[in-house]
């Protein structure tokens, strides 16, 4: 496998999954690369980058990259413009060549036993579309360690700690049937957020007593996040 694409989009992916686990699978396929990450019970980050989405990209047979996340993170912070992937045997080599230095890096990879989980196609009775820059203010401003959401026609994200609450209402309720109120860990919803990094726009799909779907679209994939309430709250 060998690809070149853009930094800063490898290097806010990896930022995001840094926050959720140690090491992940990257699937290359001929169609593009997959990686999907499980915290404990809780959280499940899937990310889809196919191939329009590459400067250029190349896999003739199937193959799963062991990735330590941690090493990989460090090597994002010193690379920038375009960088290129390839492997070579047990190593993935990243090179990233700029008018002003050139640099790579072998990384060993790994053997990481993981199954890999499917998500089953839900008919979501709420959808909401909102600015991503709205929805990460709105969850590095939680006030407690969790976060209220609330959809009917309306979107509101309260909050309530030991000195303050706090509560804020959007529009860009696409879908609703009725109202839904679902409580979420705040420590992951500020990861969530770390998707804006990748698109403007976040969705956010729902249904009662079943996990938040946060997706952040973008060309050629998208970055999904299913989020397990903690509690269920009644509508009021």
């Amino acid at each position: 496998m060998q690809c070149v694409l853009q930094a800063e989009m490898l290097s806010s992916l990896v930022g995001i999954v840094h926050g959720l686990a140690k090491s992940v699978n990257m699937d290359c396929t001929t169609e593009g690369f997959r990686i999907q990450c499980l915290e404990t019970d809780v959280s499940l980050c899937s990310f889809v980058l196919d191939k329009d989405g590459f400067k250029s990209y190349e896999c003739l047979r199937p193959v799963t990259l062991g990735l330590n996340v941690d090493v990989l993170y460090m090597v994002l912070q010193q690379v920038d413009g375009m960088v290129s992937l390839a492997t070579c045997g047990d190593v993935l080599r990243i090179c990233c060549h700029t008018a002003e230095k050139k640099s790579s890096f072998d990384m060993k990879l790994m053997h990481i036993e993981v199954d890999q989980l499917s998500v089953p196609a839900v008919e979501y009775q709420f959808i909401v579309q909102m600015p991503s820059y709205d929805f990460v203010r709105t969850c590095r401003g939680c006030c407690g360690d969790k976060m209220e959401i609330t959809v009917n026609n309306k979107i509101q994200f309260t909050s309530k700690g030991d000195q303050c609450s706090s509560s804020a209402t959007y529009g860009g309720v696409l879908k609703n049937v009725g109202e839904v109120s679902l409580a979420f860990s705040a420590k992951y919803l500020s990861t969530v957020a770390k998707g804006a990094a990748l698109s403007k726009v976040v969705v956010l799909s729902m249904n009662p007593d079943y996990p938040l779907c946060v997706e952040f679209g973008f060309h050629g994939g998208h970055l999904q996040f299913h989020l397990a309430p903690i509690d269920v709250c009644a509508p009021q």
